[in-house]
């Protein structure tokens, strides 16, 4: 059974601000066959978190907040897949523990008015931004969950992930974690070739344990240019977690003033190159949307995930934003996260736009190049026709122009890319060029609720 929670409830218990649970694990989802299988590999996330946090309810308290993000009308709703799916592994076994020792699980739900309604919103502040015809506003969707989570610590992370033991045990001891630090985990892609074989725990262990030499072939490719990683000072939280407990506050200190020593506390100046561009020395920036957990606090400070219209990148400013403030801690091998693999749908498009940026600014280097030439020519043009080098030099320009103007027609589709999504890094809150009004200088007021928690959204509660 579900209970159902009016809009009108919802937005009153959320008013309260108070935090009910240790921790809130919040992701997004539509049924609308992503990248293939989605239901699929929602199934397995969904299943296998539960039955970790369902492992460790002694020693914290979880709900998971699935937001439902405008609902195809033909296809059917998450709230009656999620319950069957549940219902059949508690019926047949699956989990070695309770129904009743499960994290409380609810669903919002955002229909097609209400995201209509929000992306109005935001369209009428930031002009500039085209919208594409955007099914799934992922982060949109994951700030709304998060700012209705009720636990004192947030984790955000996909639809399709799990997570290794070693990474539920750090979530597990979530209350002795630091709120002056955001925890990232690193990512290993797992190959299933049946989505829906029986969920069973012990096929979920196996699973873990073999994806182990995976994860720790993917750090030490990551550890080449990421300077976290290479230290290996990011495995000692992973590989004895009872290092977070009261009764070893000693050692807690010690990896502390190790890890700030290494890194410092937030974002510091130092780059490297990386595929030609800086790429800052402690962040990391692999799989930025799997896991970025921090307290609901910090959360509240960098005002949740930025209030574009694009998905692609989004992420990624996010994390700079929060180490603008906070000490990053990044979470590596035995603590993994695994994500199924699928294509990359959500990729293309912003790669093949870095592209012709690529392309478009060679072209525009090429043509100034020209010009200097025609230039030149024209200044020691000595017996030389004058009128046909001043035609040159005319057209030499014309070309310029056009590329100037292509160039910025590109870099107009999405305001955020990949090839400024760094230097934004270096200045992440300040105010992206369609957020200021156009007829002023002045900036438009920002939304400041960034959860759109003024709105009345249908949520439920599962009962198994």
């Amino acid at each position: 059974g579900h209970v159902l929670t009016t809009a009108g409830q919802a937005a009153k218990e959320t008013q309260t601000g108070g935090s009910e649970f240790d921790l809130s694990v919040v992701l997004c989802a539509r049924n609308d066959g992503y990248a293939g299988d989605f239901l699929g590999r929602l199934r397995l996330s969904l299943l296998s978190i539960a039955l970790g946090l369902c492992r460790r309810q002694h020693l914290v308290s979880t709900e998971i907040v699935l937001v439902e993000w405008r609902p195809p009308p033909e296809n059917e709703r998450l709230l009656p897949l999620v319950q069957r799916w549940f219902k059949e592994v508690l019926t047949q076994g699956g989990f070695d523990c309770g129904s009743w020792q499960l994290p409380t699980l609810r669903i919002i739900i955002v229909g097609e008015l209400e995201a209509c309604t929000m992306q109005d919103s935001l369209a009428s502040k930031r002009p500039l931004v085209q919208r594409g015809g955007l099914n799934m506003l992922e982060y949109h969707c994951k700030n709304i969950g998060l700012r209705r989570a009720k636990g004192r610590f947030l984790l955000a992370t996909n639809a399709d992930d799990f997570f290794s033991p070693k990474l539920l045990d750090v979530l597990a001891s979530v209350r002795h974690l630091r709120t002056d630090s955001f925890y990232r985990a690193q990512s290993v892609t797992v190959r299933l070739n049946d989505l829906w074989i029986p969920f069973e725990s012990v096929v979920l262990d196996s699973i873990s344990q073999q994806l182990h030499a995976a994860a720790e072939e993917h750090v030490g490719k990551w550890a080449k240019h990421d300077g976290v990683l290479a230290s290996g000072i990011s495995r000692q939280l992973c590989e004895n977690s009872t290092t977070l407990h009261a009764s070893h506050a000693r050692e807690l200190q010690a990896f502390w003033s190790g890890y700030d020593a290494a890194f410092g506390v937030k974002l510091n100046e130092t780059a490297m190159e990386y595929h030609g561009r800086p790429y800052p020395w402690n962040l990391y920036m692999d799989q930025p949307g799997d896991f970025l957990l921090a307290s609901r606090d910090a959360w509240a400070e960098v005002r949740g995930h930025p209030l574009l219209l694009q998905n692609h990148n989004t992420d990624m400013l996010l994390i700079c934003r929060f180490a603008n403030r906070f000490r990053q801690v990044v979470l590596s091998t035995p603590c993994f996260v695994a994500t199924y693999d699928h294509p990359s749908v959500m990729h293309d498009g912003p790669r093949e736009l870095d592209q012709k940026i690529i392309a478009a600014s060679e072209e525009l280097e090429l043509a100034r190049s020209r010009l200097r030439v025609a230039r030149a020519r024209w200044q020691q043009s000595g017996n030389s026709p004058m009128a046909l080098l001043r035609d040159e030099v005319g057209r030499r320009h014309l070309a310029l122009r056009r590329e100037s103007q292509r160039l910025k027609r590109l870099k107009d589709t999405h305001e955020l890319r990949i090839d400024n999504t760094f230097e934004r890094c270096r200045d992440p809150f300040r105010p992206f060029s369609s957020e200021f009004v156009s007829s002023s200088d002045r900036m438009a007021a920002e939304l400041q609720d960034w959860g759109f928690q003024w709105m009345l959204l249908e949520q439920h509660v599962i009962q198994l």
